[in-house]
């Protein structure tokens, strides 16, 4: 059955709306024609809708909000506990992308249920993913920045209760290819021998090189060598380590938003 073109016109004009029933309803009541003729007739002009889309592709504008009959079918399958089913129906009916059909779907919901858990917002698997990742760079982080703190108030702490003097290397012991020094000292009219643990390649020392060092008068064999080698390089490096991990975690955090 033929339609005339402002009946046609009126029709595209229910579909783009969402008000699919209504334009059936107004099918029926206007030519008085079954229900089935007129679920028909709505149903080829939205095929021939959807094939000038396809060669047209004329640009759609998504709806900032659902009304009409498109309204009520979301509601009814929100109540039969149908959320994914809703917003394939939505982004059907208006062409909406699937975070924006999530989004309309959603306003519905909070209408009558404004304590509904949002997908839209939470960001899903993929947001406690990155979340998790975050928490655990900063953990990491903050677990390297103690261990940093640990080792400078320790030699802070010896430092302020020694003498500073001056050793000399008198060896230098090779482990796999690096390097530590043995340093002799005289303290209190006594000699003593350091060997240092901090072993780099290549060797942060020479031959009889003069070292300055603290000394614990009390205790002789607790001393810190006041080099950076000795003294700085240690807290450099699990100092570095942990700001490596700060960034990261902020990282992961910024990007978690996004979701």
């Amino acid at each position: 059955m033929p339609i005339s073109s402002e009946a046609k016109q009126e029709v595209e004009r229910l579909i783009r709306s969402g008000q699919k029933i209504k334009a059936i309803k107004y099918l029926c009541d206007t030519f008085q024609v079954s229900l089935a003729d007129s679920k028909r007739l709505v149903e080829t002009v939205e095929a021939e809708m959807h094939s000038a889309t396809s060669v047209s592709s004329p640009s759609f504008t998504t709806p900032t909000t659902l009304t009409g009959d498109l309204k009520v079918e979301v509601q009814r399958l929100l109540h039969d506990r149908k959320k994914l089913e809703a917003v394939k129906y939505v982004r059907l009916q208006t062409q909406a992308g699937l975070k924006e059909a999530l989004v309309l779907v959603e306003e519905v919901e909070r209408e009558s249920n404004p304590n509904a858990k949002s997908l839209s917002a939470g960001g899903g698997c993929l947001k406690t993913g990155v979340n998790g990742i975050a928490i655990l760079f900063a953990g990491v982080a903050l677990l390297l920045f103690i261990i940093t703190g640990i080792v400078y108030y320790r030699d802070a702490q010896l430092i302020n209760k020694s003498v500073k003097i001056n050793g000399r290397v008198v060896e230098l012991v090779s482990n796999k290819g690096t390097y530590a020094p043995v340093i002799a000292y005289t303290l209190n009219g006594k000699d003593h021998r350091y060997e240092s643990t901090a072993y780099t390649k290549p060797s942060a020392y020479e031959m009889d090189e003069v070292v300055p060092m603290f000394v614990n008068p009390n205790k002789p064999d607790e001393l810190v060598l006041d080099t950076f080698t000795d003294r700085w390089l240690a807290i450099s490096i699990v100092g570095g380590i942990g700001l490596f991990f700060t960034f990261f975690a902020v990282i992961f955090r910024i990007s978690s938003r996004r979701f």
